[in-house]
């Protein structure tokens, strides 16, 4: 995470395989902003991609 906060990314996405849920970071000027933990199910609204309006389980195809 490091490197991304510290080379300009803004926001970063941790997939947790087993639980299926997705942690969204975001970073600005070099610092964690803020950190959110989505549940498979859960719409994600990243600050980056303004039309973007998907769960993490119909991106790929997670049950439940």
């Amino acid at each position: 995470m490091t490197w991304f906060r510290e080379h300009g990314v803004r926001e970063c996405w941790l997939v947790h395989q087993l639980t299926g849920n997705v942690e969204v970071l975001q970073f600005w000027n070099g610092q964690l902003r803020s950190r959110r933990e989505h549940v498979r199910n859960e719409r994600i609204v990243p600050a980056v991609l303004s039309n973007f309006d998907r769960s993490l389980s119909t991106m790929l195809g997670y049950g439940g």
